[in-house]
C-alpha cells in the first residue's frame, strides 16, 4: 500500500475496462484485437506505461478486459490526450460497450510483469470489491496479484489475480475470468 506521504498522482494507476462487442458486431473480435494491437504498439512508446493487455473472456464470446497500468497519474492523464488514444476511443465507441474503472495500485506493483506478461498462459481473475479491499487469503497459490482502488465504487477495490488455469482461479463472487496469452 502506498505510504501516507504518497499522493494519488505519485501512485501507479491501473485502468480496467470491460469491453463487450455490441449487438450485431459479435463477429468483430478479430477487428477489435487488431485495433488494440495497433494502439498497444503506440501506447508502449508513451512515457510512464507499465503494462497493457487485452484479454478475451473464458466463457463469454465477444467479451474482453483491457488492463493498462501507468507509472503515475500524470502519465495516465497525458496518455488520454494523445492522438493514438483519441482514435482508439472513437473506434471503441463504434464496436463495443465499455465499463471502465481505475485507481491507484495499492498492492502488488512488483507483480505487474507476471500478472499480464505473456508466457505460460493462464487465467486472469478480475474481482470488483464494492466495499473494502479484498483479503489476500483468496489469492493463496496465485501466480501474481495486484489490488487497485476503485474509482467507480468509493472505498472499493479491483483485484487482478493470475492463476495457472480456470479451475484454480475459481468463480469468486463478483469476479470474471479472462485468458492470458501464451
Amino acid at each position: 500500500m502506498p505510504d501516507t506521504h504518497t499522493s494519488p498522482d505519485d501512485a501507479q494507476i491501473a485502468v480496467v475496462a470491460r469491453l463487450t462487442l455490441k449487438e450485431g458486431r459479435e463477429g468483430d473480435g478479430a477487428e477489435l484485437e487488431s485495433a488494440f494491437a495497433d494502439y498497444r504498439a503506440q501506447a508502449l512508446t508513451m512515457p510512464g506505461i507499465r503494462a497493457i493487455a487485452l484479454l478475451p473472456a473464458l466463457d463469454r464470446p465477444g467479451a474482453y478486459v483491457s488492463v493498462t497500468v501507468w507509472q503515475d497519474g500524470a502519465s495516465f492523464r497525458n496518455a488520454n490526450t494523445q492522438p493514438a488514444f483519441t482514435v482508439f476511443r472513437v473506434f471503441l465507441k463504434e464496436i463495443v460497450d465499455v465499463e471502465s474503472d481505475s485507481g491507484a495500485v495499492l498492492e502488488g506493483a512488483d507483480a505487474l510483469p507476471a500478472l499480464l506478461g505473456a508466457g505460460g498462459g493462464g487465467v486472469l481473475r478480475v474481482t470488483v470489491s464494492r466495499a473494502g479491499r479484498p483479503g489476500a487469503e483468496g489469492a493463496a497459490g496465485a501466480a501474481a496479484r495486484v489490488v487497485a482502488a476503485s474509482k467507480l465504487y468509493e472505498g472499493g477495490a479491483l483485484e487482478l489475480t493470475r492463476w495457472a488455469d480456470g479451475e484454480q482461479a475459481g468463480a469468486a463472487e463478483g469476479s470474471e475470468l479472462y485468458r492470458v496469452a501464451v
